[in-house]
């Protein structure tokens, strides 16, 4: 508890020894092990993670030269070696091509199944009980267009970008509101909305459990985030009826068709992109249009859809241990996965 890098190598180390003492039908992990039937990369992968948070060679090296940064990466070359899983879930596109490209994980050993979205939560009808009371308790006028922010993680989401692309919009006339719900330095973003010439149209909220109230407020979502396998936000508010603009960074975008249910830019880094994304959501028609497809598109990643792709993939796995056992060719020697790491 008191040390991170030994919490980083004891979790895994424990975890198998308590695996090996019990018989399971499958080993279904949500974080790296030495061996497991299925990993699901929920959190993507931390070299990409690294590679594309910090813009700056230095900042990059420094973490990868911290000795828990390092011990993360070897675990998670170690959990892609032959052998330590039979598949490999992945909630996007973007890090099943990632997965295969930096640690050489077969093409058929990787599943992408796509975040699903509780419909009975998040929907349409919360703008109709939601929206003018919680404007209301903002501030905010019936016809104020309201970019909403949605994160635990200022830095990594791009707030900073979002804030930029407001205070230059502003600049050019376009009135807009920015609604920020989460946890990070609000002090520090507050001053920084008060340099742009913005402090009076930003508001800041604290995390909730009642997030879909908030999503009714908004009228698009806007997540510039510098790296994220896939922005479960950005799903919620979809359903909402929210266009989302956010970037290639992220799998979400995947859902997502350009100028129909909302706006995928490059690179969150990049404000006149940015900038340009919000305008184009901004008529009253389109903001309207885009919802309506935004809601459609999300309809179909429920909650239920994405258990049953995980049930067919446990099936899958079950029937291929009772063929016989797993093999794997190293070296041109084909051998029984389970001595790969005696070999």
């Amino acid at each position: 508890r008191w040390n991170s890098l030994l919490k980083v190598i004891s979790f895994p180390r424990n975890a198998q020894r308590l695996l090996m003492e019990e018989e399971f039908d499958i080993v279904h992990g949500l974080t790296p092990l030495w061996r497991q039937d299925i990993y699901r990369i929920g959190e993507g992968l931390h070299v990409d993670a690294l590679r594309l948070r910090f813009s700056s060679f230095f900042k990059r090296l420094s973490r990868y030269l911290n000795p828990k940064h390092l011990a993360i990466l070897w675990i998670e070359r170690l959990m892609f070696m032959p052998g330590n899983y039979r598949r490999v879930i992945t909630n996007s596109r973007m890090c099943s091509e990632r997965v295969q490209e930096l640690y050489g994980v077969p093409a058929s050993d990787v599943e992408v199944v796509y975040n699903g979205v509780d419909t009975n939560l998040y929907n349409p009808g919360v703008r109709e009980r939601y929206r003018e009371q919680v404007r209301r308790e903002l501030g905010f006028r019936d016809e104020d267009v309201v970019l909403l922010f949605v994160s635990m993680d200022f830095v990594r989401k791009g707030l900073r970008f979002l804030l930029e692309a407001h205070g230059k919009l502003n600049a050019e006339g376009t009135g807009l509101k920015t609604l920020v719900i989460g946890r990070g330095r609000v002090d520090g973003y507050g001053k920084m909305a008060e340099r742009l010439g913005i402090g009076g149209e930003v508001v800041f909220v604290a995390p909730t459990k009642e997030s879909e109230r908030y999503y009714a407020a908004g009228d698009v979502l806007v997540l510039p985030t510098l790296y994220d396998p896939f922005s479960n936000v950005c799903l919620e508010a979809m359903a909402c009826g929210l266009p989302v603009i956010t970037t290639r960074q992220n799998g979400a975008s995947e859902l997502i068709e350009d100028g129909v249910n909302g706006c995928v830019v490059s690179c969150g880094r990049d404000v006149d992109a940015l900038s340009a994304a919000i305008k184009q959501c901004l008529p009253t028609a389109a903001l309207k249009e885009m919802g309506k497809r935004a809601t459609e598109k999300a309809g179909r990643f429920t909650i239920e859809r994405n258990v049953e792709q995980v049930a067919s993939l446990y099936e899958k796995v079950r029937t291929s241990r009772d063929t016989g056992p797993a093999t794997a060719e190293r070296g041109g020697i084909v051998v029984n996965s389970e001595f790969l790491p005696l070999l």
